[in-house]
């Protein structure tokens, strides 16, 4: 189980679909006896709720496709360089069963996710929204749950599922990698992790300047987003490991941070209004 630790800790935990295929990866290797392995470092996550985790574990079934090389090759591709069994690591080669029970997840998590779009209804005031100063916004609400469309060049690919509590989760399989929610349509892209984060950075910023917030869901995807765009500013997370302020310093792109450790913009917006919105309208007057 050691060489399963030391890849697991390449992986980006708080990348649902890396998280998704790491399981399926360990689980299609040593079955159940690895559980307990995969939800330590689990835990690890920004997100992480056991109940939810063990109720993914439990999904996963054998013949899935996923095989423990899938986690060989991303831990490798992550900068991974301990020893790998040979029967373990077989690079570069594709596993083209693999690749398809990939695809067909994903394409069955995009259309779940459009169904359940269509099923919604415009609400203002949800409980999530109130709690962060943001109840006069208008989400898409079905069943007393907060749904945030998750899209790639326009197409739909998932959803973001946000419990009155603040609880978030994905669908199952869908591809979160490149998704993103876009608020506003201005020329000065904004990108972010979290859904109230954006919403908060864009009350802000269009007041005084046409923007285009990119809501990206993980500090991971945020990096891959706002690299590939080479262009606009990032609204970092002050998080407790970092992670945020590390993942905007590699974006090569100017970006905002709060002073607080633990907070993020919404957090700051939260607890002065005024103080915060001049802050961010001055870095961005400054860096734009």
């Amino acid at each position: 189980m050691n060489d399963i630790k030391a890849m697991l800790s390449y992986v980006n935990v708080d990348d649902r679909e890396e998280w998704v295929s790491a399981g399926m990866a360990v689980h299609s290797h040593v079955g159940d006896a690895g559980f307990v392995v995969w939800d330590d470092w689990s835990r690890l996550g920004r997100s992480y709720k056991e109940q939810s985790a063990r109720a993914v574990w439990r999904s996963f079934k054998s013949g899935h496709g996923i095989t423990i090389r899938t986690l060989a090759k991303i831990a490798r591709e992550r900068g991974y360089t301990g020893e790998i069994s040979q029967k373990l690591w077989v690079a570069p080669v594709r596993n083209p069963n693999e690749d398809k029970a990939i695809i067909q997840r994903q394409q069955s998590a995009a259309r779940e996710a459009s169904n359940i779009i269509k099923q919604c209804h415009h609400e203002k005031g949800f409980p999530y929204l109130e709690y962060k100063g943001l109840g006069h916004v208008t989400g898409l609400v079905k069943d007393e749950v907060l749904y945030v469309p998750m899209r790639i060049n326009q197409a739909i690919v998932g959803i973001q599922q946000i419990q009155k509590n603040g609880e978030k989760k994905f669908l199952f399989g869908q591809k979160t990698s490149g998704a993103s929610f876009e608020i506003g349509n201005g020329d000065l892209n904004i990108f972010c992790e979290g859904y109230a984060t954006g919403l908060t950075a864009y009350e802000i910023a269009s007041k005084f300047a046409r923007v285009r917030v990119h809501v990206c869901f993980s500090d991971h995807n945020m990096r891959k987003i706002a690299s590939e765009r080479g262009c606009g500013i990032v609204i970092a997370d002050n998080d407790v490991s970092g992670a945020g302020e590390k993942a905007a310093r590699l974006t090569g792109l100017k970006y905002w941070l709060s002073d607080t450790v633990g907070n993020d913009l919404n957090d700051d917006w939260c607890q002065s209004k005024m103080k915060t919105a001049l802050n961010l309208q001055r870095f961005i007057m400054l860096n734009k």
